[in-house]
């Protein structure tokens, strides 16, 4: 009896202590999951754990993909990160949606537990039944596996749901298409569950487009568009539809636009729609304008989806087309085909220059449409010559006419010699009788090498802005193209389109910028050459002084503007400033010393010393970029005796408490050197003759930019030789030979030094670095630079060519090897190391709500010790 007693007394103990376990882990669960749900205070983001709420997309089209939104957006459907929602207000403007009342927009998570857990449930409280669009894949088929796994990259897709009638879109932020590129803008939509239609529109930036203004001007605002689109179901679920848009931007400058898509068409009253339209991966993407071109041909509605931004700055009713006056083997294309004669663009694509072969057939390849582009198309040879004049008309009181000329130019490579293909375009004044006094030009325009990956399939526009001289509204220029004078004979040719040109307002031509290799902007009253130094022609005088060149600094020897050192002008014995010892000294306009190769304007410069003396002219600064090799060069004729003296002066290695003026003088010339025919060819500069000599300075810089002088000078710069007579000086041109990458050399795995790669600069030049002089690769493990040296056909260093390389300052050999093995040493790898967290700063990014978490605890505890008294009270009671 007591022995059952026993028994059941031990078994209620038991039940008791396995009751009190059970509900002390119950609340510990609790208690951890609560914790880690209030610690964990993020706000649900619709792209899932790796996306951030609170960024900012890096695509061209900004969160064109909709994995943003904004930070405030709570609630699905959520506001997407940089894009507006517009919908119709007058035919004029745009009008924002503020509110759902008859469509909800926003951004929605299609992975199926988030659809069912979160975006179906919010919808129904809306009064909205949607079925999940799911998602697309590259090739249109939707992507299950991804769906299933909560692939972030794709989860995402932006919906709009009209309850009525109306229209609703969204609206991108800006974005720019360079000048002379064609892109292709990708729109993703599903429009199963649409009543109505669709549109995409790509327009001018700004979010107040006026259809009424599309309509009566003649002002462009839509661009590439399809207000049409209609509903369409496909075949195994998928439903989405991929809507591909081009343009073609062939101004001269980068245009920036906007996307708009929506339901219905947010342009026109009358065209609205019921239900819902999801958009998804909107992707920019820069292509060919062959692409371009394939695209409008087979494009059912090409006049829509392509279009062309135009040359034009104004209305075509200004715009102008001139024929070229042709000269000597130059014909205008025209073909004979079995639909009859075409000329232009149709007959240019059955040029053999204009196809490649590709897997046997022969491919065209052009940016021209024909249906659009119908000027016509020159062949230039070898030895053709291209002139066009235009005459400029006063309009209105004392204003004249501004122009911009445009045309498009293809050079054909010809032979592997790069100088044989290289073409020159000059604008002239007509009314000018030499016509070497040019106004300006590109030079050493060269073949595209593949016009398969070239952007415009090796055509170039150019694109020449013209203002007038004010004295005469009766001017005329003239546009020549011709080869290039390099002293051999041209293998190659060209072809040319119609001369393209408008007259536009001095806003127009202000706005515009030139660029050396595509466009020319040209004040015909004050003009300064093109020869990258200021003034390089001396062909722009000062207003004071008629004789002298402006921006040349006359200077004396010793002089600190050469320096500008701080430490003043040196007094030399025997120096003399006076007036009548430089006698003669400026520009010469006219003489029997003008060069046979002359400049823009025939203008040269004459430094005289009447009596013995040393002074000169100092050139502004010059600009050389880092990592880049440069010639500076003039040329210089001597009279009698007389000796030229030029130098190169880089002034930061004359200042600090380092610094020195003799290390300043960079380079130099202080005799008369002849001629090298050869080496002038090679640099596509043309030999001098009437006893001109062109001398060059070769400049490698290092690692970071320099800012060069040159001086001209009738004795030496430090007064050391004081001289009587003349020197000229004329054409000082900086030109850009190539630069250079410094990288890890792949090819030596024990390389403890970087490899320098030269690259020629785009000029004409081709591969002169690898063909001509040291200019070469560097192997990894050589412990010096090249060594740079220019010689004759005998091996004789050329007495007209000095070369400084950065570092060549440093008088010491070892230091200067040192100085470039510093900038070619690879780094070591350094291990990251994890930064601490301070406790302040977990506190900051927490933000825990502390009174909620003691609430939270003391509940939690409070529900345990009740359960486990009335669990001791009940086995209590049931014991008694």
């Amino acid at each position: 009896m007591s022995k059952n007693t026993n028994t059941v007394k031990s078994a209620g103990v038991n039940k008791t202590a396995i009751w009190i376990t059970v509900i002390c882990a119950v609340a510990i669960i609790v208690l951890v999951v609560s914790l880690v749900l209030i610690l964990n205070n993020d706000t649900y983001n619709p792209d899932g754990e790796t996306s951030d709420s609170t960024g900012s997309s890096s695509l061209k089209i900004s969160n064109g993909d909709f994995l943003y939104v904004e930070s405030e957006s709570t609630n699905a459907p959520y506001e997407a990160q940089d894009w507006l929602k517009k919908t119709y207000k007058d035919g004029k403007n745009f009008a924002n949606i503020e509110d759902d009342e008859k469509v909800v927009m926003g951004v929605v998570n299609t992975t199926s537990s988030v659809w069912n857990e979160v975006v179906a449930p919010a919808l129904t409280e809306k009064g909205l039944s949607i079925t999940n669009p799911n998602t697309h894949s590259a090739d249109g088929v939707i992507d299950k596996l991804a769906v299933d796994e909560n692939d972030v990259d794709i989860a995402n897709v932006y919906m709009i749901a009209a309850r009525e009638a109306t229209s609703a879109s969204i609206l991108s932020n800006s974005f720019s298409i360079p000048a002379s590129k064609s892109v292709k803008i990708s729109v993703w939509i599903n429009t199963a569950q649409l009543t109505g239609k669709a549109s995409v529109m790509i327009q001018k930036d700004s979010s107040e487009i006026s259809a009424e203004t599309y309509y009566t001007t003649n002002t462009q605002f839509w661009y590439a568009y399809d207000l049409e689109i209609e509903q369409k179901t496909t075949d195994g679920g998928n439903n989405w539809q991929l809507n591909e848009f081009y343009i073609f931007n062939r101004s001269s400058k980068s245009t920036a636009v906007r996307l708009n898509v929506g339901l219905g068409d947010v342009y026109h009253a009358d065209k609205t729609a019921t239900g819902t339209l999801f958009i998804d991966d909107i992707t920019y993407e820069e292509v060919t304008a062959n692409d371009y071109r394939e695209h409008y041909a087979d494009s059912a509605n090409g006049d829509k989806t392509s279009y062309i931004i135009k040359s034009t700055d104004v209305d075509e009713t200004t715009s102008y087309t001139v024929d070229w006056d042709t000269a000597n083997n130059v014909t205008k294309l025209e073909a004979t085909t079995e639909n009859g004669t075409v000329t232009g663009a149709e007959a240019y694509l059955l040029q053999e220059a204009a196809q490649v072969i590709t897997d046997g057939k022969a491919k065209p390849y052009s940016p021209f449409v024909s249906s659009v582009d119908t000027f016509d198309i020159w062949k230039v040879s070898a030895t053709g010559y291209l002139s066009a004049e235009l005459q400029l008309n006063p309009l209105k009181g004392s204003r004249d006419e501004y122009l911009h000329i445009y045309f498009w130019l293809r050079v054909v490579e010809g032979t592997q010699n790069p100088q044989d293909d290289i073409v020159d375009v000059i604008l002239r004044d007509v009314a000018e009788a030499d016509e070497t006094k040019n106004l300006s030009s590109i030079k050493h325009i060269s073949a595209v090498k593949d016009i398969v990956k070239d952007d415009n399939c090796g055509w170039v526009q150019y694109h020449v802005y013209v203002k007038p001289d004010q004295d005469n509204p009766d001017a005329e220029v003239s546009l020549q193209v011709k080869w290039s004078d390099t002293l051999r004979d041209h293998q190659g040719e060209m072809y040319i389109s119609s001369v393209q040109y408008e007259i536009i307002s001095d806003s127009d031509y202000n706005n515009a910028t030139s660029n050396s290799t595509t466009t020319i902007k040209v004040d015909m009253s004050k003009t300064h050459a093109t020869t990258g130094a200021t003034n390089g022609t001396f062909g722009y005088l000062e207003d004071t002084d008629k004789t002298q060149p402006e921006n040349w600094t006359h200077v004396f020897a010793g002089a600190n503007e050469l320096y500008t050192d701080g430490k003043g002008d040196d007094e030399i014995t025997g120096v003399s400033n006076d007036k009548t010892a430089i006698a003669g000294s400026g520009v010469v306009m006219t003489g029997e010393y003008t060069p046979a190769i002359d400049d823009e304007y025939g203008y040269y410069l004459a430094v005289t010393n009447a009596s013995a003396t040393s002074h000169g002219y100092l050139s502004q600064g010059i600009s050389l970029s880092a990592k880049s090799v440069y010639s500076i060069n003039v040329l210089a004729k001597t009279e009698g005796d007389a000796t030229p003296y030029i130098y190169l002066i880089n002034k930061a290695l004359a200042q600090g408490e380092n610094g020195s003026r003799q290390k300043a003088v960079i380079g130099k010339f202080e005799t008369v050197a002849t001629n090298d025919t050869n080496f002038d060819t090679l640099l596509c500069q043309q030999s001098a003759t009437n006893g001109w000599v062109r001398y060059y300075f070769i400049v490698e810089t290092a690692d970071t930019a320099l800012s060069l002088n040159v001086a001209l000078f009738n004795g030496s710069i430090d007064g050391s030789d004081l001289v009587t007579g003349t020197v000229y000086y004329d054409q000082v041109y900086v030109e850009k030979l190539g630069s250079y990458t410094i990288a890890v050399d792949d090819e030596n795995e024990d390389a403890t030094l970087q490899k320098v790669t030269y690259s020629v600069a785009d000029n004409g030049l081709a591969d002169w670095f690898e063909t001509e002089n040291s200019f070469v690769d560097v192997d990894g493990k050589t412990t010096t630079m090249p060594t740079v040296a220019f010689t004759d056909a005998d091996g004789n260093a050329l007495a007209n060519v000095s070369v400084w390389r950065a570092g060549d300052e440093i008088v010491d050999a070892e230091a200067n090897t040192t100085k470039w093995n510093e900038l070619r040493q690879i780094p070591e790898e350094t291990e990251e190391v994890e930064e601490e967290t301070t406790e302040e700063e977990e506190t900051t990014e927490n933000k825990v709500d502390v009174g909620l978490l003691l609430s939270v605890i003391s509940s939690i505890i409070l529900v345990a010790a009740l359960l486990i008294v009335f669990v001791i009270k009940f086995f209590k009671k049931k014991r008694a």
